[in-house]
């Protein structure tokens, strides 16, 4: 009886470790993951030129309601950056361009809400493409969500308001 009892007895302790377990384990895929939703949803929002998105995304919270203007440029320079491109030169105004990122590297960077990840990112409509290797990417973990702080060797000078001749060494701050 008492062989019985101490089977019984490690069978619950093993069934709350195992749960403790997986719940840590999906409590590091939800954190984790957040970074790579957030960067997928900042590279879209360039894409397709979507200011609501991409102030989501981006730590410099608390801005004035976005004005029709504000949007219609965000849009507007987006589109004009990636025309400006020889891979998009002949682009029409239905053409619509999509984005695909990959996580090369995650590195925390100074505490465990904070880290820096290795992004390259594709671009690509009607068949063509443009890519962009080695974007360092800066995320802070910030009220319960991923905020990108900062694009380091930035190519979308338009975002940073520096048109599509902006320095390869521009950053997004």
């Amino acid at each position: 009886m008492d062989g019985f009892r101490a089977r019984k007895r490690a069978g619950k302790i093993f069934a709350v470790f195992t749960a403790l377990v997986l719940m840590c384990g999906a409590a590091v895929y939800w954190y984790v993951g957040g970074q790579t939703r957030t960067a997928e949803k900042f590279f879209s929002a360039v894409a397709s030129g979507n200011y609501k998105n991409y102030e989501q995304t981006m730590a410099r919270q608390g801005y004035e309601e976005s004005s029709r203007s504000i949007e219609t440029d965000f849009k507007d320079g987006c589109r004009g950056y990636f025309t400006s491109l020889p891979q998009f030169s002949d682009m029409s105004e239905t053409d619509i361009i999509s984005s695909k990122i990959r996580i090369k590297e995650r590195a925390v960077d100074g505490n465990i809400t904070k880290w820096r990840l290795t992004v390259d990112a594709d671009f690509f409509s009607s068949g063509k493409s443009v890519s962009y290797d080695g974007l360092v990417v800066s995320m802070e973990f910030d009220g319960g969500k991923w905020r990108i702080g900062k694009i380091e060797n930035n190519l979308y000078g338009v975002i940073a308001g520096l048109g599509p001749e902006a320095d390869k060494n521009d950053s997004i701050e």
